[in-house]
């Protein structure tokens, strides 16, 4: 049967590789967007760094308690519906955004980021179908690794923030918060107006009948069967450790650059750019290296090897700042 059912591989993926990213990289950049900048949001709207802290964390909790929700309604209406109700999230949580830059609206700020944070639910586990439905299978992990890439392109922009912008009175700041919600606006507007136009569910032939089959094999197997499978647990109990890390980091880096360095927007740039520079390059090299070598397991232990040791080598270069020099 198989034999009589053909297969191609469309130009048009491409397309929507591009238009994926381009969501994931928009929705990402308001996620990081105010912990980035946390000592200047702190002064101009008189609030702790905690509340400061929501801004991103709220997308956690939203997705701990939409998840289910979300990946129920893509499994039932697919990646169209999941990619326009995530773009039109984003670019209407965007719009929310422009009427905050005032001292005494940070409630519109997070009001906006709850509903950008909606938007990302329907996409947090998109990519796989993407994948599936588009794509080679020697081509899965490194457009997988694209739209891991693609998050810490976002990061490193934001990053960029503190050393190009907010360096003068609150006038200016609220001018400067104003113009960057604006560009916001116009860019997840057209992405909305391009994924209501241009993205496709899937092709009207598959990419391999390998990737065919082991979807709907996948499709059929049951939760406990995922839970009972004992390197799926430790991976993703690996996983889940390793985005802590990264994500927490990420998320106090202004805190701790500003409580520990002088110049200290300079310093969060370059340690920002390096952080998330990087974390783009391997993005983009590791899948590659898989997708030719098939040596999932070695290559899973030296990443996590190497994050501990860095990790630890940051937080111990920190308490050497504060506490011996």
């Amino acid at each position: 049967m198989d034999a009589n059912v053909e297969v191609k591989v469309y130009k048009r993926r491409f397309l929507m590789l591009f238009l994926s990213i381009m969501n994931t990289g928009l929705i990402e950049f308001q996620a990081s967007m105010y912990t980035s900048i946390a000592s200047v949001i702190h002064d101009f709207y008189s609030i702790s760094y905690v509340i400061v802290m929501f801004t991103s964390t709220i997308f956690t909790i939203t997705f701990v308690f939409l998840c289910y929700l979300t990946l129920r309604s893509m499994t039932k209406y697919g990646l169209r519906h999941a990619y326009v109700i995530a773009s039109f999230f984003s670019a209407l949580g965007a719009s929310v955004k422009c009427l905050g830059p005032s001292q005494h609206n940070f409630l519109i700020i997070m009001s906006g980021q709850f509903i950008v944070a909606i938007g990302k639910c329907f996409i947090a586990t998109s990519t796989p179908m993407l994948v599936a439905n588009w794509f080679k299978s020697d081509e899965s992990a490194t457009v997988i690794g694209i739209e891991v890439g693609t998050l810490m392109l976002a990061g490193m922009v934001t990053f960029w923030l503190p050393s190009l912008l907010f360096k003068e009175s609150d006038v200016r700041i609220a001018d400067h918060l104003k113009l960057i919600n604006m560009i916001v606006v116009f860019l997840t507007t057209t992405c909305f107006v391009l994924m209501v136009c241009s993205i496709e569910e899937k092709p009207k032939l598959p990419p391999t009948l390998s990737q065919k089959r082991k979807v709907e094999q996948t499709e059929k197997l049951p939760l406990k069967a995922l839970l009972k499978n004992r390197d799926y647990v430790l991976f993703s109990m690996s996983l889940i450790l390793s985005l802590t890390f990264d994500t927490t980091l990420g998320t106090l880096l202004n805190q701790i650059i500003y409580s520990t360095f002088q110049r200290a927007s300079l310093v969060e740039t370059i340690i920002g750019t390096l952080l998330m520079g990087f974390g783009f390059v391997g993005s983009i090299c590791i899948p590659i290296i898989l997708d030719k070598f098939k040596k999932f397991k070695l290559i899973t232990y030296i990443i996590f090897s190497l994050a501990v040791t860095l990790f630890s080598l940051i937080h111990t270069c920190i308490w050497l700042k504060q506490e011996v020099l």
